[in-house]
């Protein structure tokens, strides 16, 4: 963003929070985060995490557009800076939302002159590091073969960590109370929408594909797709050939065996399909369901959104310096090759973070886990080996027998 545009965004949520009619929307909006934030918008085999989160900046947006229509609200990729992030333009007392401090003493959203909506003031207490951008990356990569592992991967070490290394009120149920909050959300969202398009891609549920594409996939997804999503394939004048092999286990009884392949692509799928299909209501959000917020270019109100990718390096450290972030996204980079720039302090999550957001035993296991791979690069090598595939790396954070 330009300082022009940061200034705008921020002067907008003040705005929005200090002056009425829009304060009273405001509030209701921070409160209901509080309000249901033990009611499966955050932990649990059957959460809203994302997709809850999706509804809620889209509220936010909502109701700060009215103010002014250009406003948007941006995310910080704090991956990027995740050495120095305590110095991140983010926190400027000019455009910027103050800095740390119990209360926070800086900037627009300082004690003398903001409280939040439960009358308080803002408090901070920053500690410790966040993950770097090749850690991100390589978490991205487990999601291909894992979505399950990429979405423990992403409520966890990612969301879990951040929230309590801000500290202050971003380690408590009232966290939206801090306008970093929207920053962080949308960060993750961003992390979400690139590993759903991934996942797609690989699976080839794009428009411009026919059914024959699915034959180096799984049949039963390909049925199951097109049944409920039909595409025209040929047209006048045109001849299509369908081989039946491709969408059957065998033709005359001979040809390729899928084997267990096809059971861990359904799984797979089927958890991809909680989220994209999921009709029930999502609690505090007035009859919202995930399905309606699944697609970015399809949101409620026919909003679209998209992300714009930064281009900036990782960081100042030569390590990283031939790299920059949309090479460590990209399809081409293979995890081994990350793997052997991952070598700073990976943070376990903190008990404190792990009882906030009621994780489970097991996923606490499996959390510090991957954080300790992640510590361990020879060890992270050794698991991807040579080929460098990232499903090693997802089984990392499956469940094990006595676990």
């Amino acid at each position: 963003m330009t300082q022009a545009e940061r200034c705008l965004y921020i002067s907008t949520l003040v705005t929005a929070s200090t002056r009425q009619p829009w304060k009273n929307c405001y509030d209701q909006l921070i409160q209901i985060h509080s309000d249901y934030f033990d009611a499966g918008i955050h932990g649990g085999p059957s959460s809203f995490f994302l997709p809850w989160h999706r509804w809620y900046l889209l509220s936010i947006e909502n109701l700060l557009r009215k103010i002014n229509c250009n406003v948007t609200v941006p995310y910080w990729d704090w991956s990027l800076e995740s050495q120095i992030w305590t110095n991140s333009i983010v926190w400027n007392a000019q455009c910027g939302i103050g800095g740390d401090g119990i209360p926070v003493r800086t900037g627009p959203f300082r004690s003398s002159v903001w409280t939040t909506p439960n009358g308080r003031p803002l408090a901070r207490r920053f500690n410790r590091v966040l993950p770097d951008c090749a850690s991100v990356a390589m978490g991205q990569r487990m999601g291909i073969p894992q979505f399950t592992s990429w979405h423990r991967f992403v409520s966890s070490n990612l969301h879990n960590t951040f929230h309590c290394n801000m500290g202050g009120v971003m380690c408590t149920s009232e966290a939206a109370n801090d306008p970093v909050f929207f920053f962080h959300h949308g960060f993750l969202d961003k992390l979400d929408y690139v590993i759903q398009d991934e996942l797609q891609f690989q699976l080839g549920i794009v428009g411009e594909h026919t059914i024959v594409d699915w034959k180096n996939f799984c049949r039963d997804i390909c049925l199951e797709y097109f049944i409920r999503n039909p595409v025209v394939i040929g047209g006048p004048g045109q001849t299509v050939e369908i081989d039946e092999c491709l969408l059957v286990r065998r033709k005359y009884n001979v040809g390729h065996q899928w084997g267990g392949k096809l059971h861990k692509c359904r799984i797979e799928f089927k958890n991809l399909a909680r989220y994209s299909q999921n009709t029930e209501e999502m609690p505090g959000t007035f009859g919202t369901t995930a399905k309606m917020v699944y697609d970015l270019l399809n949101l409620p109100g026919c909003v679209q959104v998209c992300f714009q990718q930064s281009d900036r390096p990782c960081c100042s450290n030569t390590t990283y310096s031939p790299l920059c972030y949309r090479d460590m996204s990209s399809r081409d980079i293979s995890p081994l090759k990350l793997a052997r720039l991952v070598h700073r302090p990976f943070p376990r999550v903190s008990d404190e973070a792990f009882n906030l957001f009621h994780t489970t035993y097991e996923d606490q296991v499996l959390s510090n886990r991957f954080s300790d791979l992640m510590n361990a690069p020879d060890k992270l090598i050794e698991v991807l080996g040579s080929s460098g595939y990232s499903t090693q790396l997802a089984s990392v954070y499956q469940p094990t027998t006595g676990t």
